[in-house]
């Protein structure tokens, strides 16, 4: 019988049950397979039976979820990327599993390139800081089907050597479009904010009421070094309330209406002057604290979850006081793994290394898989930009 016999919405029930280097090869075996893999309908379907296994092996604890891992040679050195699995049989409890193949625009470019964000197997590669080179390019890449899309110029230029951009990935589940926030700042002025839509292939400028609940003051460094976190169809950081308050609040950009948004802090978290990081926590929103060595140089780590996202009363407190650093310092958390532990960067004699803090036992272990990496995010191989027509091919 052949191939051609059965119905397209067989063959595609059919395909999207195979491993997804299978996907890629079958595309090659006939024009109705290739066109039924390309389709809208088939990328969607395929990615959202990917992220359910995903999510049924992190459960699990069997170590089928992936990180995409970045680590930087030097401070303006290249990056270079990795996919890790949360292996709990392997000896660090992390095996690299491939280094995705780079083009070469991205590597003309690595120089003026950070990765700005990740979501559904879709990396986003911009220039963050001052806008001293305009020709840097904004580029979305999928490094499992090996395609790239270069994004049109965005409507705000330089207005001078004082500004700055800062760009931030998100994706829309409402409207199924992926997304790029840009916050274009002059000294501590907020100069505008636009953001490329995918789906339509331009940029936007956002009004000024849909702008108002930004701390218009921060400059874009102040949102470089914060630590942020893509949850809900929202990208979520910790900001001081004002240029003069101590007091700290999380604001947030809600990718389908376009709109910022606050929310409020746990009551002891408001005011400290420890560094506090927000993180995604599973299916929930988290903040983790570093507290101040002190005297004795002893670092102690707090991790508040929102179980109810939105909800202020939702609050709670996760940790039970005995996670504890002496003698070297925590710097900042990489993320959480698959079994809900965080792994964190530390300073030991000058070096930076990675460890697993486990909450709930406050035991902490050496991840040295992941000695020197500066991202961590959770990473599934997806057929996004497959069918995307300005998308190239490498």
């Amino acid at each position: 019988m052949s191939i051609n016999c059965f119905p397209e919405e067989i063959v595609a029930d059919i395909l999207v049950r195979l491993p997804f280097k299978s996907v890629i090869k079958v595309r090659r075996v006939c024009k109705t397979w290739n066109s039924v893999i390309k389709s809208c309908t088939f990328i969607d379907t395929y990615l959202r039976r990917s992220l359910l296994i995903q999510s049924e092996h992190e459960n699990n604890s069997d170590g089928r979820r992936h990180l995409l891992l970045r680590k930087k040679n030097g401070w303006y050195g290249n990056s270079y990327y990795s996919y890790y699995g949360n292996i709990l049989s392997s000896p660090s409890g992390y095996a690299e599993l491939i280094k995705p193949a780079i083009p070469d625009v991205i590597k003309r470019c690595f120089s003026h390139l950070s990765m700005v964000g990740t979501c559904n197997g879709i990396i986003c590669l911009a220039h963050d800081g001052l806008l001293q080179d305009e020709d840097a390019p904004t580029i979305i890449w999928n490094p499992s089907v090996r395609k790239y899309a270069i994004l049109p110029s965005p409507n705000i230029k330089k207005n001078n050597f004082k500004d700055t951009q800062t760009y931030f990935f998100g994706y829309d589940s409402l409207t199924n479009d992926y997304k790029v926030l840009r916050i274009v700042t002059v000294r501590n002025s907020l100069l505008g904010v636009e953001v490329y839509s995918l789906a339509n292939g331009r940029w936007t400028s956002l009004s000024t009421a849909a702008t108002a609940v930004f701390p218009a003051y921060l400059c874009s460094g102040f949102l470089r070094k914060s630590k942020d976190a893509f949850f809900k169809g929202a990208m979520h950081w910790v900001l001081p309330r004002d240029r003069n308050s101590k007091e700290h609040l999380i604001v947030s950009f809600d990718f389908g209406t376009e709109l910022f948004h606050e929310i409020v802090m746990p009551e002891g978290f408001r005011k400290t002057g420890c560094p506090c990081y927000i993180l995604r926590y599973g299916e929930s929103l988290a903040l983790v604290q570093i507290d101040n060595g002190g005297e004795h140089f002893v670092y102690g780590l707090h991790l508040w979850v929102m179980k109810e996202y939105g909800a202020v009363k939702s609050w709670t407190k996760l940790d039970n006081n005995n996670v504890l650093f002496k003698g070297y310092r925590p710097t900042s958390p990489l993320g959480f793994n698959s079994c809900d532990e965080l792994v964190m960067k530390i300073l030991v004699d000058g070096d930076r290394r990675a460890i697993v803090v486990d909450f709930k036992t406050g035991n902490k272990n050496a991840a040295t898989a992941l000695d020197g990496y500066s991202s961590m995010n959770p990473f599934v191989e997806s057929l996004i930009l497959l069918s995307q027509p300005n998308a190239v091919s490498y």
